[in-house]
């Protein structure tokens, strides 16, 4: 009577797992690019998200009739904390949702022309405040759209990670209020 025998053999155990070692090897740098990029992109998505917010918004809502751009979306930078925040604002209702931070050391730095930035008062007792903080009373950089979804101007919002210094920049188009990525890490996505 023959016995079968099952299983493997040493050798083809360690010629599996030296596969499976180049394969790991080969695809870390892969993983690394990711993982050092998701933090941006991120944020990148959440500041798009707002503005695409604000300007939904704007279509929807009700407007006041002496205000043509009513709804905004705010941006805060703390650079004493490294952090950043944005928030969609509507002037009849006050604060849309809250402040929503962004990831860590990725922050909001400036428009690519700063002179585009529209400086909008906000005090208190509309609930904007910088998170984690009850009182705030400043200037805030804003990008207002209108009941048609346009912008007031055509801006671009860059974003800096503190830590690999890689940047994005997002394009918020006037006529249409379109928002887009337009670079990101140095490559241009969207003209």
């Amino acid at each position: 009577m023959r016995v079968l025998r099952r299983g493997f053999t040493l050798i083809e155990i360690m010629v599996v797992v030296a596969i499976l070692s180049i394969l790991v090897i080969a695809s870390l740098p892969t993983f690394r690019n990711f993982f050092i990029t998701s933090r941006l992109r991120q944020g990148c998505y959440d500041v798009m998200s707002a503005l695409r917010s604000a300007r939904e918004a704007a279509i929807t809502k009700p407007t006041p009739p002496d205000e043509e751009f009513y709804n905004m979306a705010v941006f805060y930078t703390d650079y004493q904390a490294l952090w950043s925040a944005v928030e969609v604002y509507n002037i009849a209702e006050g604060s849309i949702g809250g402040w929503k931070r962004l990831p860590p050391r990725i922050i909001i730095e400036n428009l690519e022309d700063p002179s585009k930035w529209e400086l909008q008062g906000l005090d208190t007792q509309n609930n904007l405040a910088k998170p984690g903080e009850s009182t705030y009373n400043s200037s805030l950089p804003v990008v207002k759209f209108n009941r048609k979804g346009e912008a007031r101007n055509n801006a671009i919002i860059v974003l800096k990670d503190l830590s690999k210094g890689y940047t994005a920049q997002i394009k918020v188009l006037h006529s249409t209020g379109r928002v887009r990525i337009k670079e990101f890490r140095g490559v241009v996505i969207e003209e």
